[in-house]
This record gives C-alpha cells, sequence and structure tokens, in this order.
C-alpha cells in the first residue's frame, strides 16, 4: 500500500514536471522547487529507508547466525574487490558532449568507473551461467 502512495504521489509530480516542459523548468527556479526538488525528496527518503533495512538484517543476520554471516564477508570482500578494480581502470579524460562543451573530469571519471564494474560483473554473471551449464551438462 505504502509502494502504491509512493508510487501515484511521483506520477503526479512527473506530470506536472511534463506538463511544465524542459524550457521551463530549466530556467523558472520555482517550476523546479514545485516538481524535481520533490522528486529528489522521494529518492532520497527511499535510499534512506533501503539502507536502514540493509544494515537491519546485515546486523541480525550476524547475531542469529554468525558463522553464515562470516561466510558472506568473503561475496561482500569480492563485490569489494570488484569495485576496487573498477577504480583502478577508470579514466578521468573528459570528454566531449553533444553540444560542444566537455564533462568534468569528475564526471567522466564517475560514469567510466560504473561502466568498468558494469562490465565486470556482467562477466562474471555470464562465466558463472556457461560454467554453470557446462557442469551441468556433464552430470
Amino acid at each position: 500500500m505504502i509502494a502504491l502512495i509512493i508510487g501515484i504521489v511521483s506520477m503526479i509530480f512527473i506530470f506536472m514536471m511534463w506538463g511544465k516542459g524542459d524550457d521551463v523548468i530549466k530556467t523558472d527556479v520555482a517550476a523546479q522547487g514545485m516538481t524535481i526538488e520533490p522528486l529528489f525528496t522521494i529518492t532520497y527518503a527511499l535510499f534512506v529507508i533501503s539502507v536502514a533495512t540493509i544494515i537491519f538484517f546485515v546486523i541480525r543476520m550476524w547475531v542469529k547466525n554468525p558463522k553464515e554471516f562470516m561466510g558472506s564477508l568473503v561475496y561482500i570482500g569480492g563485490f569489494v574487490l570488484v569495485v576496487l578494480i573498477g577504480y583502478l581502470l577508470m579514466d578521468n579524460s573528459p570528454v566531449m558532449l553533444s553540444k560542444g562543451d566537455f564533462s568534468s573530469a569528475a564526471d567522466a571519471g564517475l560514469a567510466d568507473f560504473g561502466l568498468w564494474v558494469t562490465y565486470i560483473l556482467s562477466g562474471i554473471t555470464i562465466l558463472a551461467v556457461v560454467f554453470g551449464g557446462f557442469l551441468k551438462a556433464i552430470k
């Protein structure tokens, strides 16, 4: 029920934003405050709720079953390793945008970092599926 309410409120703000038009929102600060800022507030609230839920269940798992929690730390460590590799492979070179401007080094680095992490995780997923299918075919 809560998800339905959040979805309806978000849709109302999105339709308000579409009704105003892109140019008005870019230039009119009041239009930004009425349409975009509430969406950001909803997004931040959902992010905080998600992180709090994750932390709650991690602590709960640690208290209930410490051995299983230690086993899951291996997977968390693997993910941190992938993130570290993505960080080391990222390139901060500015990229020319469609209007002739250049992106900032921070934006380019963050986008490159996200792409590297996505590529690595996708590769690991594909290898796991192929390897799992191969092992299943052997048996």
